[in-house]
């Protein structure tokens, strides 16, 4: 009796699945922005190594599309960020050369530029009550009890 044994052959490449890997990885890391350039780049490489002479894998394919994904979308949020920080930045050194903000630091107009005016500047403004003083008030209410 003759039986034919066909193995199995593991087809599967190694740098194709660390190219999905690395794609997949680079979208997680989205939420960072920068950290997903390198994951999303690293994941380009290994799928263009998995090639080696061969037809490109099913793996490989994939991992290429999702880390360019991955490399692109980080670097446009990378960018996006970075501008609106130097212009934001621009906009405050600016400002603080204007009689309105004169003797308010660049950093603090930065500041209210990104995050709006600060609680004691609100509470000031609506009550009409120097927020130092009152805040001095309490403490030595609090002190006398």
């Amino acid at each position: 009796m003759d039986y034919q044994y066909n193995q199995y052959q593991n087809t599967t490449n190694k740098f194709a699945s660390a190219a999905l890997i690395l794609g997949i990885f680079s979208l997680v890391m989205l939420c960072t922005g920068i950290l997903a350039i390198p994951f999303g780049a690293l994941g380009i490489l290994m799928g263009v190594i998995s090639k080696r002479g061969k037809q490109l894998h099913r793996n490989a394919i994939a991992g290429v599309i999702i880390s360019s994904i991955g490399l692109f979308s980080g670097l446009l949020i990378t960018i996006s960020v970075y501008t609106t920080i130097i212009l934001t930045g621009v906009g405050a050194i600016e400002k603080s050369q204007t009689p309105e903000y004169a003797g308010t630091s660049a950093f603090d107009i930065f500041m209210e530029d990104i995050y709006g005016p600060s609680y004691e500047s609100i509470f000031e403004k609506s009550s009409g009550i120097d927020y130092d003083s009152y805040k001095n008030m309490l403490e030595q209410l609090i002190e006398s009890y």
